[in-house]
């Protein structure tokens, strides 16, 4: 049984939130957010949230027989606490939930090859702003190269993963979700599972999907030893003409603080938090995640954020993902350019992605062709 640490975790998380927010400062500007609206936009299809019902009163703090109900008046009890009794405040709960929903990064559909999310729609970042154009712009055109890996024979459980083009003919993904493919025959060889040689990648697996663009992968090309990085080989096998691949960063990327960063891939349902049992850390979690993904599981999706930390081992960030993001791109917001290989997260954590541009020399890289810049 979980000790109970994830509801320390999740109330340290919010009080976190709070203190960067600037709100402990200033109360009264959480008049000026539209904490409902924020609401809306991390969970587009949650309306029968009660939590949605307005209180008049200026926060919304309970008397002694009183029930919050209004997301306001939840953050602005949470305001209250943490501002008398910072990081020692005990939070409900509710106000803990309602403050990482609020102020947790949210994941947002794309739909016919463009984002789906209001133009005036802000992430929780006062570095990343809007999501208008030129932004959105430049996202969909990033996006369209990245695809979901399907198995095409198993219309039941197809997924197997995210990957995106690196050269012509030439897919990126991670180690752990080739070894679920293919297997090693020997020293720099792999081959495909005979229940898994019917592979392909569909660059326009979104929401309400009317026209695939499905591409065959046909070989290993190789699996790096020392990241959990591995090479596709792919091929055109229809009329739909292939994306341009994308080009990673070559030159390293200075992170003298957290930076803007974007996710693209395809989230996965975690069965883990379906199967979990009461009391444990992913059942306390589950609320959180159905809320952030109701609208759509295994299709494709941004996950803004941060970079919030760099190793030469790996980047860490804190775009909202889940199992089947493994392989997604990780992307810089302010140059849009690649530097990333997301393959591990832990929610209410952090995440981890290979830093690309420490392979610019890598040999199996090179010999791939794989495109730097």
């Amino acid at each position: 049984m979980y000790d109970g640490s994830h509801v320390e975790t999740l109330e340290f998380r919010a009080k976190s939130y709070l203190q960067q927010s600037g709100l402990l400062d200033d109360p009264d500007s959480l008049l000026k957010l539209d904490i409902p609206g924020i609401v809306r936009t991390v969970v587009p299809e949650r309306h029968d949230l009660p939590a949605l019902k307005e209180q008049k009163s200026k926060f919304g703090i309970p008397g002694p027989s009183r029930v919050i109900v209004s997301p306001t008046a939840l953050v602005g009890s949470a305001v209250e606490k943490v501002r008398l009794n910072g990081l020692q405040a005990q939070l409900t709960p509710e106000e803990a939930g309602t403050v990482n929903l609020v102020f947790s990064k949210p994941s947002y559909l794309f739909e016919g090859g463009r984002l789906r999310v209001p133009t005036e729609a802000k992430v929780w970042s006062s570095a990343w702003g809007s999501l208008g154009d030129p932004v959105r712009s430049k996202i969909e055109e990033n996006a369209r190269r990245v695809g979901r890996i399907e198995l095409s024979d198993r219309p039941d459980d197809p997924m197997r993963g995210t990957a995106f083009l690196v050269a012509p003919t030439v897919l990126m993904t991670n180690r752990h979700i080739c070894s679920e493919i293919a297997r090693k025959k020997a020293p720099g060889s792999w081959s495909f599972n005979p229940d898994t040689s019917k592979l392909r990648i569909d660059y326009a697996a979104e929401i309400n999907q009317t026209h695939p663009a499905e591409f065959a992968i046909t070989g290993v090309i190789g699996v790096h030893e020392k990241v959990d990085l591995a090479l596709l080989r792919v091929e055109r096998t229809g009329t739909v003409e292939p994306p341009e691949p994308l080009r990673i960063r070559a030159k390293p990327m200075a992170y003298a603080s957290e930076r803007p960063s974007y996710v693209v891939g395809h989230p996965a349902r975690d069965r883990r938090l379906a199967n979990a049992p009461s009391g444990t850390k992913k059942a306390f979690l589950r609320p959180l995640v159905e809320a952030i993904f109701r609208d759509g599981y295994y299709v494709k999706r941004l996950s803004p954020g941060e970079v919030t930390g760099v190793s030469q081992a790996s980047l860490l960030h804190n775009c909202t993902t889940l199992q089947g993001s493994s392989g997604s791109c990780l992307f810089d917001a302010e140059t849009h350019e690649v530097v990333g290989l997301h393959y591990d997260g832990d929610w209410l954590d952090t995440n981890w992605a290979v830093p690309l541009w420490t392979l610019a020399s890598d040999p199996l890289l090179r010999r791939a062709g794989v495109q730097f810049e």
